[in-house]
């Protein structure tokens, strides 16, 4: 899961003037895992689980197995 941001930063990519992704959850065995700069509001289980399900959700809708 990326995240845009107004605010550069060493692991941040420009996107566009002023604006910059960030990596904020990677998928791995089968679940989102936060790095470790990932901020707590992300990288809490609510959150990774709200994202699970919108990629199941986005996997059907485009007729990917499930992984």
């Amino acid at each position: 899961m990326v995240l845009a941001s107004t605010k550069d930063a060493g692991h941040r990519v420009a996107i566009g003037p002023g604006i910059y992704a960030e990596a904020t959850l990677h998928f791995a065995h089968g679940e989102f895992q936060p790095w470790p700069y990932t901020y707590p509001d992300y990288a809490g289980a609510d959150a990774r689980a709200f994202f699970t399900r919108v990629r199941a959700r986005l996997r059907a809708v485009r007729g990917a197995q499930p992984a």
